[in-house]
């Protein structure tokens, strides 16, 4: 008979044996504190709100208008020259004059070489 037989059954049998009884727990209920405000008086005739009218505004009192300022002559900008865009790097492959496949730039300060097969 196998060694490892013995440890297996006795592991197994304890762990049937501990799962053979689940304990179910039942949830105890314990009393929530509500804050209570006093009561508060009703009113016995509803609320109107009503608006008291504005005092009128005196003139004299009002600021003037300036008057609006002319435009002045402005010179015309000068375009600035359109910057050539950044080249994609993860994009740009090929092979070289020994006909290596190479991704990115090839006059980058850093070369990664990748021996890989893909077959």
């Amino acid at each position: 008979m196998k060694l490892w037989l013995i440890p297996v059954l006795v592991v197994t049998g304890w762990l049937v044996g501990c799962a053979a009884s689940p304990a179910v727990l039942e949830p105890t209920l314990t009393p929530i504190a509500v804050a209570t405000l006093p009561p508060t008086a009703t009113p016995t005739e509803p609320l109107q709100a009503t608006l008291a009218p504005s005092p009128p505004v005196p003139t004299s009192l009002l600021p003037s208008p300036e008057p609006t300022l002319t435009p002045t002559q402005t010179s015309t900008p000068t375009p600035t020259p359109t910057p050539t865009p950044e080249p994609d790097w993860l994009n740009s492959v090929g092979r070289t004059d020994q006909q290596v496949m190479y991704v990115g730039n090839l006059a980058a300060p850093v070369r990664l070489i990748d021996f890989s097969d893909f077959m």
